[in-house]
């Protein structure tokens, strides 16, 4: 059987999009209290993702440096798809399990957001306003499975040969 996260530590997120701030300070951190959340860990555990990506220019990609911590807290992340998505090559959600859905926020929709779901259901929206989504995306569909990672994923070094 698949070992699974059923359980989770509901965590706030601490930054929100701002867009007349300075570059360095624009980026919310929602991503960060889900990864906090999936993990049990304090949000000052987990970076920003999305503000690192920002700061360095698009040198250090969020989506790698997320893959990569969670594979330094001895678990891996795995890519989902919903019933929606027959063709997809991803799993659907394990029944209990807790994973990420995304889509546009409902304070302003050109902001992209990420909530927790189990079974279909919201069961977290780390805003301190809880309102969810507007829509759900197709993309960014994923959970987070205890064990080390078996795949990284491909970086532009590694793409390229």
């Amino acid at each position: 059987m698949t070992e699974i996260t059923s359980t989770f530590t509901p965590v706030t997120q601490t930054r929100f999009y701002e867009p007349d701030a300075p570059p360095d300070q624009q980026r919310g951190n929602c991503l960060t209290a889900v990864v906090a959340s999936l993990l049990n860990l304090p949000i000052e555990a987990v970076p920003n993702f999305v503000q690192e990506d920002v700061d360095s220019g698009g040198e250090k990609d969020w989506w790698v440096s997320c893959w990569t911590f969670i594979h330094e807290q001895d678990a891996h992340m795995v890519l989902l798809r919903d019933h929606t998505q027959p063709a997809s090559p991803f799993p659907l959600p394990e029944p209990g399990e807790v994973y990420t859905v995304s889509g546009p926020s409902p304070r302003d929709a050109r902001v992209h957001h990420v909530v927790l779901f189990r079974d279909g259901e919201m069961v977290h929206d780390p805003h301190p306003d809880r309102t969810g989504l507007l829509s759900f995306a197709d993309d960014y569909r994923w959970t987070i499975r205890p064990g080390p990672n078996k795949i990284l994923p491909a970086t532009e070094d590694t793409a390229n040969g």
